[in-house]
């Protein structure tokens, strides 16, 4: 029983501990076909400072009939807005589309949120394997929340943050639900 559950327990460490890394995470899920692919974005403030909330995403256009709609009301998505983070020390990439939160709403993305529901369509004959993308994150609390990591550009109070986004893992997903699926047979054999 004993060995059952430290089976498990290790499953969904390795699990967590991949998935885990600094910046925040950013996949997408495909649905569609050629020619009319869609994508939905999710991202998760995995930054690990309270208040220190996500408030700009912004994805690299592959084309110029890209459609993309906000997650919520209170994100509003800017087309062409010819955004380029090395003007704050980011990489020399031109984003041609972004969504940025209201300031001052606090449904920005919080330490260990989710968002999704930035969605994008792509004119593309194959799917996007990876999509390049940057955010930003500051503390709207006025409490001066600064980013304890060395991985962004910009300043810890204001960090930003630039990778390349990708369809999550299946592996990584079982792993997870492999040792989900083992505690919840412990736990039914301890109540018999």
């Amino acid at each position: 029983m004993k060995k059952i559950i430290s089976f498990s327990v290790l499953i969904i460490f390795l699990a967590m501990s991949h998935l885990s890394f600094a910046g925040p995470l950013v996949t997408y899920t495909t649905s569609g076909s050629s020619g009319n692919w869609l994508l939905d974005f999710s991202i998760t403030n995995t930054l690990g400072v309270n208040n220190l909330d996500i408030y700009l995403f912004a994805i690299v256009n592959p084309d110029s009939g890209t459609a993309i709609t906000s997650p919520t009301a209170n994100w509003t998505y800017y087309n062409d807005i010819q955004f380029n983070p090395a003007l704050y020390g980011g990489p020399d990439i031109q984003f041609n589309d972004a969504w940025q939160n209201i300031l001052y709403i606090p449904d920005m993305i919080q330490n260990g949120d989710t968002l999704t529901g930035f969605n994008v369509i792509f004119n593309t004959a194959s799917i996007p394997t990876n999509v390049q993308y940057v955010a930003f994150a500051a503390d709207w609390t006025s409490g001066g929340a600064t980013y304890p990591g060395n991985d962004y550009f910009h300043t810890d109070l204001n960090p930003g943050f630039a990778g390349n986004a990708s369809v999550p893992e299946p592996a990584t997903m079982m792993l997870l639900g492999l040792g989900l699926m083992g505690l919840a047979g412990v736990r039914r054999k301890i109540k018999r």
